[in-house]
């Protein structure tokens, strides 16, 4: 026997939207996201691996430094295109054309090497496209806008 279907949800699903905002958007919640970023930099560092996350699921430079400033050694892009727009934003060591199989990691003259032995875990990642269908993310805060970011990278898959 299965238990019986209600017309209400017992609890809300996603987040209410702040007022104002027209749809569709890209909402991210600045609190979740940080939250997510230094636990998963806390996380690594205690294992004495060197985060370097995939920015093919925000191409936004804006978000490429909140994570590195909660622990990221560098970020991870999908080509050259993407890895052109992220070191025309200033960002440092960019691993770019990662596959299953292999990639090339990019450091600008002056960036500190990986030492030999370190720990470098590549994760294969797979991400909907949606992202490429947004100029912007709009960034809120407990519930309340605090900003618009560009999805710098917008266009450059592939």
């Amino acid at each position: 026997m299965t238990a019986p279907v209600t017309s209400k949800p017992s609890t809300l699903l996603a987040p209410r939207l702040p007022a104002g905002i027209d749809t569709p958007a890209v909402v991210i919640d600045l609190d979740v996201v940080e939250r997510n970023a230094h636990r998963l930099g806390t996380a690594l560092a205690e294992r004495g691996i060197a985060l370097r996350p995939h920015a093919k699921t925000h191409k936004s430079i804006a978000l490429a430094r909140l994570q590195l400033a909660a622990g990221a050694r560098g970020i991870t892009v999908g080509n050259l295109g993407e890895a052109e727009v992220f070191a025309a934003g200033g960002l440092d060591a960019v691993i770019e054309r990662v596959s299953d199989y292999h990639g090339v990691v990019r450091i600008p003259p002056g960036t500190p090497k990986p030492r030999v032995g370190e720990a470098l875990a590549v994760i294969p990642n797979h991400v909907c496209p949606v992202i490429d269908l947004s100029d912007s993310f709009i960034a809120t805060r407990a519930g309340v806008v605090v900003g618009t970011w560009p999805v710098d990278a917008r266009g450059r898959s592939g």
